[in-house]
């Protein structure tokens, strides 16, 4: 099992889980069953569990249907309510995983999610005690084409978890460069491009690594291929500091 998997107790692809616990990894789309294996879900029974986990665990059952269903009639979505109520829980072997009651839809005490492991990562995580985690949720995330998950609403939280882990890498960046962990920082600063490959920060850190450890070619190659994607992608010139820095390694 992954790092990934370990942390956050979500199964990894081979493996089983703890029995008795439905979950969801909420980056991969995964989803493993109370008997402990993993489930090819729906694609309605994913939907209603990332829109539960998203919304805290709880959320109106009309606000629910106007999200899910917002093209179909009331009566029309409130029968695709019950019949996607009804399979999810069949797949996840446990009537008590979602539950509806006065109105509203709420996941069962024994549902877990790696999402706010994620956010609390993200908010109060420690490089010097957590880099292996959060590394792994960098990773995780900067990799994942979010291909099962194509509703429009759900798009506001792919954001938010990008941002969590573009958050997670700049800790981490931070305090590599600082300690003077080159290899390392520039480990950190290729997932960091590989989430979002015109983000200044860790293409400045990959340059100043290499001029660190006296790879001036390398910072060069660097900086002129940044350049290219600037100009060929956004249309822009290299920013003024990353300028500086390619005159300097010049």
């Amino acid at each position: 099992m992954d790092v990934f998997a370990k942390r956050f107790a979500i199964l990894a692809p081979e493996e089983k889980g703890d029995e008795g616990t439905c979950s969801i990894d909420i980056v991969r789309g995964s989803v493993g069953s109370r008997d402990g294996s993993r489930l090819h879900a729906a694609e309605g029974t994913l939907a209603l569990l990332a829109l539960l986990v998203t919304e805290g665990g709880t959320i109106q059952r009309e606000r629910a249907i106007d999200v899910l269903w917002p093209n179909l009639d009331p009566f029309a979505a409130s029968n695709a309510l019950k019949a996607c109520l009804h399979r999810a829980r069949r797949q996840l072997g446990d009537s008590g995983a979602i539950e509806l009651r006065d109105g509203e839809l709420r996941l069962g005490g024994m549902f877990r999610s790696n999402l706010p492991d994620i956010l609390s990562l993200a908010e109060s995580g420690d490089p010097s005690r957590d880099a292996e985690h959060m590394m792994a949720v960098l990773h995780s995330i900067a990799g994942e084409s979010w291909s099962w998950a194509p509703w429009e609403w759900f798009q506001k939280h792919v954001r938010r978890m990008r941002e969590a882990a573009r958050s997670m890498g700049a800790a981490l960046l931070t305090a590599e460069m600082e300690a003077n962990e080159f290899p390392a920082a520039m480990a950190t600063a290729r997932a960091m491009v590989d989430l979002e490959p015109f983000d200044e920060l860790p293409r400045s850190a990959i340059v100043r690594a290499h001029l660190a450890m006296g790879n001036t070619p390398l910072a060069i190659d660097e900086l002129r291929r940044y350049e290219e994607l600037l100009k060929d992608e956004l249309g822009v010139e290299l920013p003024s500091e990353l300028t500086a820095l390619l005159k300097l390694a010049g």
